[in-house]
């Protein structure tokens, strides 16, 4: 939809939102016409009553219907941003697992794997990484802060 058909619509449901629906276009009854045209007059008023409506109708079901598209790309967004999260968590913890471990065996190795430098060639594939069984020494999770 272009910006202005945007404008257009929005327009459109400003005036319903500032008119009076109950209200006749012009008054009729201080027009001192035919009264055939002042009966034509009135249903031509609410002819053009019943389309503004209508159109306003249109636009506000176009409306909640791009709103839920919108919360829907939105509620995506967060899920995106949450596993990013997730994977941060994880990959502080494994930085701070492997500074401990370091400290903890002097071997400083699986740190540096784990902030993506690049180890030596040749480097023991044991010295690379943290024992699977290791755990944090309580002292080493209040010192190593």
């Amino acid at each position: 939809m272009s910006n202005v058909q945007s404008l257009i619509n929005m327009s459109t449901l400003a005036r319903l939102a500032d008119a009076d629906t109950e209200a006749q276009l012009v008054d009729l009854g201080a027009m001192a016409l035919n009264p055939d045209i002042k009966e034509s007059l009135a249903r031509q008023g609410a002819k053009r009553k019943a389309e503004v409506v209508d159109a306003a109708a249109g636009e506000i079901l176009n409306l909640v219907q791009n709103s839920e598209a919108f919360m829907a790309r939105q509620v995506s967004m967060k899920a995106a941003l949450l596993e990013q999260i997730s994977g941060i968590d994880k990959t502080t913890a494994a930085v701070a697992k492997a500074r401990a471990y370091g400290f903890s065996t002097n071997n400083f190795l699986p740190l540096a794997s784990s902030v993506g430098m690049s180890l030596p060639a040749g480097t023991k594939e044991a010295l690379k990484s943290i024992p699977k069984d290791w755990t944090v020494p309580a002292a080493a999770t209040t010192t190593a802060a």
